[in-house]
């Protein structure tokens, strides 16, 4: 009987313990907003896992009772499964990539975690306590960035201007705390007019922070998805008007009235005045005042999962395969608006999502779904406004780890809360141990073949990457080793961050340990990650860039990046990144013609694409075609690309200063000391072409300030540079 107890509450203590979820990271780890949550959350799930398992065996009346809603959900995570064995590639739908984890792994966990809501919180006062204290962890998540307003590097470095926490993102951030401004205003408005003045304070204070919080993550969905909410609640009172603690439903519906009248005044005065400048200076507007509900490349992204779908419309590409539809029918207009937006393992839109990942039928029971969900709410106001402002701010968002979290005790709330309490009810049965031993030996296996691989591949990453970058080459190079010797299901990513790593310090002349066996097993990890995932275009591309840092090792790996990029063509048509590998590949090879031909080809896919001008200026430059070199320079920077580095910008200034050409030699320079400081060359060529173009007192002024920190008499440029310092006045 005691021991029976004790089970129960560890169960309880569990569930309780993962509301507290997204406040878990861990310093040292790849995503380390990522990993370290998921893996919580999932060691966790599966320790209470098997001891609810033994509890349930035990004492039937913890068992969940059938619902309907329980059915749904295994019937959509069914379609699920179905779809990912049927798709493209199995491995990634069951695992997903390290910097989402979200694969079918995490939702086996996530219906772990609704199975045993359901079977142990039951009744309205379970629900209730439960949710307060989800509220309270919801406080507690949204303290810390505002908290870092105050201290922003408080255990890790704040990112941006706009909120996200320990969460990792505002989209993420803002997601989370939709739910709870609807749960905690629910629960306010219920203990203001229950006449609990301490809890309707407790809740209102949640409500209104969380909102607060919401909205300096300045997500333009999640802020439709909370005025959709509004929406929905205002229209079931406005029809259905009831009393609001002592509020009169009259009063209470021209009060509404008043609240909307306001808000689209207030609307409308913003988006006619949203060009003012004052706007700007304001967190909470200044991204809709410039932007407004633009988002051109994620318009393009949604498209483009529409033409996936009709590809495979019965079933899709399987759960987290959007980027193979992507990648088949990549625009290569989206290359305008940088390299951040060529790639999209997610459309930033769950429908579409759910159209190209599992097709007709998976999109059907998603519908379906939410539409039950919504039907068992609607007596329930509250969770009809959540459920609505949740599926808007998913129509320009995707799931993840938190949504899934909160997803699931929504529906088992909905599942369960009119259900009686048992937990204070006696033990019918004692627990058996014989079922305890497998459960137990079950928990032991996940964790060792499945959690802590993950997380020690992760961290010993980590301690490569930073090794490497700190030039400490022996210690990261038995990091490297110990992270691609752990037999994680992310191996491949492991082999496509750390080895091209390698080649890029090659080119900054550092010397590695046994270079030409370092380089070679760096080249046959890559190899293998191509053979892991031959349907992922980023694997190939990885090693046709590896091979552009390395070929004068051995000339053979050109034929290979070669090939490497023919089958990155197949898998992803048009794509300018593959045209600029493939240019820098056959220069390289000595081919000048096909170099500057694969760039045209670049330029043609899109002439409003400043990268491509840009990169061709730079050939022409190598090739010595100066008219060239400055026509696709000055085209580039019409369309916005500068230079982006200091060696970019330092090629440049060199270019134009050898052709006399001195105002744009200085300003290229100068851009190039604004990205190094550090960087004297730069500062002393700066000076040299301010001599040649005879303004002498800001060529003094720079070679006086080199000559501070470099002794130019031990430069070998000293013999040419000696009369330039006399004439300057300078002394040698």
């Amino acid at each position: 009987m005691l021991f029976s107890l004790s089970m129960r509450r560890f169960v309880i203590f569990g569930l309780y313990a993962l509301l507290f979820t997204p406040l878990v990271f861990q310093h040292h780890l790849m995503s380390p907003l990522i990993t370290a949550k998921t893996l919580f959350f999932e060691i966790l799930i599966a320790l209470i896992s098997a001891c609810y398992a033994v509890l349930a065996y035990a004492e039937p009346k913890f068992r969940p009772r059938r619902s309907a809603i329980g059915f749904a959900l295994l019937a959509y995570f069914t379609v699920l499964f179905l779809s990912s064995a049927l798709g493209i590639d199995f491995a990634r739908s069951f695992w997903s990539i390290p910097e989402r984890m979200t694969g079918l792994f995490l939702i086996l966990h996530i219906g772990a975690f609704f199975v045993m809501l359901s079977g142990m919180i039951r009744g309205l006062a379970a629900w209730r306590t439960y949710l307060a204290w989800s509220s309270g962890a919801s406080f507690l998540v949204a303290f810390f960035p505002v908290l870092q307003l105050i201290f922003p590097s408080i255990f890790f470095e704040a990112v941006g201007d706009r909120f996200s926490g320990t969460v990792g993102n505002p989209i993420f951030l803002a997601a989370y705390l939709l739910f709870h401004i609807f749960i905690a205003g629910h629960y306010a408005f219920q203990a203001w007019a229950g006449r609990e003045r301490g809890f309707a304070a407790f809740f209102a204070v949640i409500a209104l922070f969380d909102t607060v919080v919401m909205l300096m993550t300045q997500t333009r969905g999640a802020l439709l998805g909370f005025i959709t909410g509004l929406v929905v609640l205002s229209l079931f009172y406005a029809v259905r008007p009831v009393p609001l603690g002592g509020i009169s439903a009259r009063r209470g519906r021209a009060a509404i009235a008043v609240a909307w009248a306001c808000l689209i005044v207030f609307s409308c005065f913003f988006w006619v005045t949203r060009a003012n400048p004052a706007w700007q200076a304001i967190p909470v507007f200044s991204r809709l005042s410039i932007q407004g509900f633009q988002a051109a490349p994620r318009l393009m992204a949604w498209r483009i999962g529409l033409k996936a779908f009709a590809d495979k419309p019965i079933f899709g590409w399987g759960s987290e395969n959007f980027h193979a539809g992507f990648n088949t029918h990549y625009d290569p207009r989206l290359l305008r608006y940088g390299f951040g937006e060529i790639g999209f393992d997610k459309p930033h839109n769950a429908f579409v999502q759910s159209l190209a990942e599992t097709g007709v039928v998976g999109f059907a029971l998603y519908i379906f779904l939410f539409g039950f969900l919504a039907w068992r709410s609607r007596r329930e106001p509250w969770l009809s406004a959540l459920l609505a402002a949740y599926l808007v701010q998913n129509f320009f968002a995707f799931d993840t780890l938190t949504s899934y979290v909160m997803l699931a005790i929504v529906a088992a709330y909905i599942a369960s809360s009119d259900e009686p309490d048992i937990l204070s009810s006696r033990s019918e049965h004692p627990l058996s141990l014989p079922f305890a031993v497998p459960c137990s030996l079950a928990f032991v296996a996940l964790s060792y073949f499945a959690y802590y691989p993950v997380w020690r591949a992760s961290h010993a990453e980590w301690t490569a990457l930073n090794e490497f970058i700190q030039r400490r080459i022996p210690e990261g190079k038995a990091a490297f080793d110990e992270a691609l010797s752990v037999h994680t299901p992310y191996i491949d990513y492991v082999r496509k961050d750390l080895a091209p790593l390698l080649g890029q310090l090659r080119q900054q002349n550092v010397a590695l340990p046994d270079e030409r066996t370092t380089i070679a097993r760096a080249a046959d990890e890559l190899r293998s990650a191509i053979r892991n995932n031959p349907f992922d275009y980023s694997f190939f591309i990885a090693f046709a860039e590896f091979v552009t840092t390395v070929s004068d090792i051995d000339a053979s790996y050109l034929f290979e990046a070669e090939q490497a990029l023919i089958a990155a063509e197949k898998l992803s048509p048009g794509r300018q990144t593959t045209l600029s590998i493939l240019s820098k590949i056959l220069y390289l090879k000595g081919d000048k013609q096909g170099a500057t031909d694969a760039l045209r080809r670049a330029i043609s896919l899109d002439l409003q694409v400043g990268d491509s001008h840009f990169e061709y200026g730079m050939l022409l430059i190598q090739i010595g075609d100066a008219a060239g070199a400055a026509r696709e320079i000055d085209a580039a920077e019409t369309l916005g690309r500068k230079p982006k580095s200091a060696p970019e910008a330092a090629m440049l200034g060199s270019y134009f200063g050898d052709a006399e050409d001195y105002a744009r030699s200085i300003r290229y320079f100068q851009q190039a000391f604004l990205f190094d400081p550090r960087d004297t060359e730069s500062k002393l060529k700066l000076g040299l072409v301010y001599y040649f173009d005879r303004q002498f007192d800001a060529a003094r002024n720079i070679l006086r300030e080199v000559m501070r920190s470099e002794d130019l008499k031990k430069s070998p440029q000293y013999p040419s540079l000696k009369g330039i310092l006399l004439d300057l006045g300078l002394p040698e």
